[in-house]
């Protein structure tokens, strides 16, 4: 099998024919691919292992709060003593634990400081394996705060490594943009593997671990670690070492030391930092390092010109600063990053924030709190002096910046895996020396074989990886505001479309019964009826008949006649032993065609007879019947059931059940809804929890989740998803040209009905047309692009949530295209010819486009308060 992951000197130092990238790389050839060297000035252990083949790394962890001072010293000293390299495990407490004591804290920070080159620390986090990457993101930056609060008062490195208790293999690409190079896997037991995670950071897995506290003589089982072929990772647990002697666990960190001792003299194996690993893939996994240009005083701006041809000249990339205003158009030019003004900053042009050709970076000199949402949500990078990398609460990635007069550390040792902005400011290049400096400072750079240099877009696309649930959101906090429509539709253009929708209305209701049929196909002289109506048909039709009534369309007399006849059609049927609406009845003669109870298309039928009973002409007219509902009955441990042949069926993890729940909550039912997470510490991370957790609800549309909007008013959660949705749809149309406008919709075709939605998380494929029926030639490329729709009803919808330019497109796109004379609106036009379902109508879009007009020139406000 092919090895990827590695540059080619590091390939031919690899076993072939292995599933991981088994890496057979010695002392000498190590640091022959590091040239020049990386590691520890020669020591007796590293001398003795030249020649060794295979790589040993040691860690110690169980270092807590319950970890004695003097004990983790006894331990760790011998090691440091005898000049072996080794890994300190530190885990940030949670909440609800102590925090490490001082002395301990002291311990650490004595042990990293005097000897950073032969002590790593390294991060555990476990369970970064099951998070996403946005919090495996913020996981690991809560972490490395605690560690810079740990170490504030004394000089200490930054964590190159982390370690994890994954069994598998998993992405931990995420985490680069923090500067992690390396991931420790120390759930998988041995033999050791090391393989790239992905494609930005480097794991081993596998690990022997020998409990000190429970192992006098810790040599037995180090040695068994050894005889195995192959590279040896041992982890030295510290867990309950309080209840030993002082002087026993240093004996038992000696043995240690001693038996590592033996194995380095037998010359198989050299010892290695847990971070060292990632330079073995030399190439493919380099530093990058980004060069970003301040502002220029007066004086030296034909330095600047002078040093940025020379730049360009060496082929050296480099990003300028831009201060606000400054640039031309409406987009910042790609690459260039925006100096941070107290104008932004107190708020004042937060809405002003020019979108980006690249990706968006801005410079501040702190990581300001008072950054408003508008501003944050629009940067990909906030780079501020010296600042830790972080990944805040606001999801705001934040990395240090180095200034160039003090960028030469960055090439010396284990500070060369890092990856890096340098600053340039006007004073580095203003006179002939500092330019000069400056100069040879970036060709240093340019010639270190560890490093890339790139601008500050390349260094995002270097060492960030997609997100695109996380990239959804931060689309829709930047179009939070809606822009002014500069074309609105008319009063007299709402009320025309109103009057077409309520054609179907009058072309095809049962004068009898005051039902109508649920689907018309009328193609010239020929017509097709469909005559059942499911409950979310009926809500459908009670809307658009309050709705006819409200906007003039019938009297008061003929809309209370009407609304006695359909309260008189509600079913109550035997269902499962229960007294429940039954899911289909006949638009003929109002009987129950089904034995089953729907539980969102219930949902849908209470809210809207909610309005109907607060009515002032219908006042409380459908309560006797809906109290006869056993509705009590299909609420099993909060969720709301559907009835199916007589069982209960859950259908809490669909995108109806939220509007569900709340309609049933408005009659006193204490339901749950899986719209509602669990609290989070920040609002971005419990947006984020949302949209990860409806993420395998499948498609998003705008149905029900508009009709909060119009009939109880948008919840928190649906809000968001709204959001996010609309944006989505926005951004869909200025990348492709292609209206989207997705949601729920019948068909004039097999299989006649499917749900269009955005799919959250995924990178391809984003929309989505799912058929209701499981065979398989409605589940194909091909079908999905015949049926996707510009949904008329979501058109309608989104006019009355999110007034502005796009919805106002949307909507002149359908009422033009979708109209069908004497007959309604169709359910949409198609994306892939620009044509309306011909001859075909169906009630739920004329209803819904009713009940959207009504809202709008009502002036958007809702019935119920």
């Amino acid at each position: 099998m092919e090895l990827t992951g590695l540059s080619q000197s590091a390939q031919l130092l690899c076993s072939e024919g292995t599933l991981t990238m088994q890496m057979k790389v010695n002392r000498r050839g190590f640091l022959q691919l590091m040239a020049p060297p990386l590691l520890l000035p020669g020591t007796a252990f590293w001398v003795a292992a030249q020649g060794a083949d295979d790589a040993l790394f040691l860690l110690v962890d169980g270092i807590g709060p319950a970890t004695p001072a003097d004990r983790l010293s006894a331990f760790v000293d011998p090691f440091l003593e005898g000049e072996v390299p080794i890994g300190l495990v530190l885990s940030a407490p949670s909440v609800s634990d102590p925090d490490l004591p001082v002395t301990v804290a002291e311990t650490l920070r004595h042990m990293l400081g005097s000897a950073p080159d032969m002590v790593e620390p390294v991060l555990f986090l476990p369970g970064l394996a099951e998070l996403s990457p946005y919090f495996q993101r913020r996981a690991t930056s809560e972490s490395m705060q605690w560690l810079s609060s740990l170490f504030a008062d004394a000089t200490h490195p930054l964590p190159l490594t982390i370690a994890t208790d994954a069994l598998t293999l998993t992405n931990f690409d995420a985490l680069r943009c923090l500067g992690i190079r390396a991931v420790l896997n120390l759930g998988s037991p041995p033999p050791v593997s090391s393989t790239g995670c992905a494609r930005l950071t480097v794991c081993l897995n596998g690990v022997t671990t020998v409990a000190i506290a429970s192992t006098s003589d810790p040599a037995s089982t180090i040695n068994s670690a050894l005889d195995r072929p192959g590279w040896t990772q041992i982890v030295f647990s510290l867990a309950g070492i309080g209840q030993e002697s002082v002087a026993d666990v240093r004996l038992r960190g000696q043995r240690a030391v001693d038996a590592i001792a033996r194995e380095l003299e037998r010359g198989r194996r050299f010892i290695a930092l847990p971070r060292d690993h990632a330079l073995w893939f030399g190439e493919d996994q380099s530093r990058y390092v980004a060069i970003r240009l301040a502002g220029m005083s007066d004086t030296s701006a034909a330095a600047r010109s002078s040093l940025t041809a020379e730049m360009k000249a060496l082929g050296i990339p480099f990003s300028d600063t831009i201060q606000p205003g400054a640039q031309t158009g409406d987009q910042w030019p790609e690459g260039a990053c925006l100096n941070l003004s107290t104008a932004y900053l107190d708020g004042s042009d937060a809405t002003d924030v020019p979108r980006s050709a690249g990706p968006l970076c801005a410079t501040s000199l702190s990581p300001t709190d008072s950054l408003p949402p508008a501003i944050a949500a629009s940067i990909d990078l906030l780079a501020v002096p010296e600042a830790n990398a972080a990944f805040d609460e606001r999801g705001l990635l934040i990395r240090g910046e180095t200034p160039i007069v003090e960028a030469a550390i960055l090439l010396e040792d284990t500070d060369r895996m890092r990856d890096a902005i340098l600053s340039i400011r006007s004073e580095d290049y203003g006179t002939p020396a500092a330019y000069g400096k400056t100069l040879e400072m970036l060709r240093r750079f340019q010639a270190d074989p560890a490093t890339k240099l790139v601008d500050l877009s390349g260094f995002l696309r270097a060492t960030v990886t997609s997100d695109v649930i996380f990239d959804l959101l931060r689309g829709s906090r930047h179009d939070a505001v809606e822009p002014a429509d500069p074309e609105p539709l008319s009063a007299e253009d709402w009320m025309a479309d109103a009057r077409q929708a309520w054609t179907f209305f009058e072309r095809f209701s049962n004068a009898s019964t005051g039902l109508c049929v649920d689907t018309a196909d009328v193609q010239g002289t020929d017509m097709w009826l469909h005559r059942e109506l499911t409950m979310w048909d009926l809500g459908s039709l009670i809307a658009g008949v309050m709705a006819a009534h409200e906007l003039g369309l019938t009297p008061d007399a003929v809309f209370v006649a009407r609304a006695e006849q359909l309260v008189r059609a509600l079913p109550v049927a035997v269902i499962g032993g229960r007294l429940l609406p039954s899911e289909v009845i006949s638009s003929e003669t109002g009987k129950s065609l089904s034995n089953d109870f729907n539980a969102c298309d219930t949902g849908r039928l209470l809210s809207v007879l909610r309005e109907l009973d607060a009515h002032p002409l219908t006042l409380g007219l459908a309560q006797e019947k809906t109290r006869r509902w056993d509705l009590e009955s299909v609420v099993v441990d909060k969720h709301v059931h559907s009835v199916v042949r007589g069982v209960l069926r859950d259908r809490f993890r669909s995108h109806c059940a939220h509007y569900t729940a709340r309609a049933f909550r408005d009659r006193g039912f204490d339901v749950a809804s899986p719209y509602e997470v669990p609290d989070m510490p920040s609002q971005t991370d419990r947006d984020m929890l949302l949209l990860q957790s409806v993420g395998d609800l499948g498609a998003l549309g705008a149905e029900p989740l508009l009709f909060e909007a119009l009939e109880m008013g948008m919840s928190k959660p649906s809000n968001l998803l709204a959001s996010v949705l609309f944006s989505a749809q926005k951004h869909g149309f200025e990348r492709t040209g292609n209206l989207y406008c997705a949601s729920e919709s019948p068909l004039n075709r097999a299989p006649w009905f499917t749900y269009q939605g955005l799919n959250i998380s995924a990178a391809e494929d984003r929309w989505m047309v799912t058929a209701a029926t499981e065979d398989v030639r409605f589940d194909t490329p091909e079908f999905r692009e015949e049926t996707s729709l510009v949904n008329t009803k979501a058109a309608y919808l989104w006019a009355a949530h999110k007034p502005g330019p796009y919805s106002t497109l949307l909507t002149r796109h359908v009422r033009m295209r979708a109209r069908l004379d004497g007959v309604g609106f169709s359910p949409g036009v198609f994306l892939a010819t620009g044509k309306g379902m011909s001859g075909y109508a169906d009630i739920n879009t004329n209803g819904v486009v009713l009940e959207a007009i009504a809202f709008i020139l009502r002036g958007r406000k809702r019935r119920l308060g």
